[in-house]
């Protein structure tokens, strides 16, 4: 029952579906390609300038925030 239930909605709104797989691949392949062109505009964060980031150099999952003052 649960499968015919399934088919009937599929059969009468796959257009719809079609749309939003569409407007969805969209937005994933086009973000990409807009996004430096927003993080060129942005301006920096408040306080970044007292933050250092520093990653050591063996394969460690962490990482190191300093605050300097």
């Amino acid at each position: 029952m649960r499968g015919r239930t399934f088919i009937m909605e599929f059969v009468s709104g796959w257009k719809g579906l079609i749309i939003f797989l569409l407007v969805v691949l969209l937005f994933v392949g086009a973000m990409p390609k807009i996004f430096p062109t927003f993080a060129e505009t942005a301006e920096e964060l408040e306080g970044s300038e007292n933050v250092e980031i520093t990653v050591p150099e063996e394969m460690e999952i962490g990482f190191n925030l300093d605050e300097d003052r």
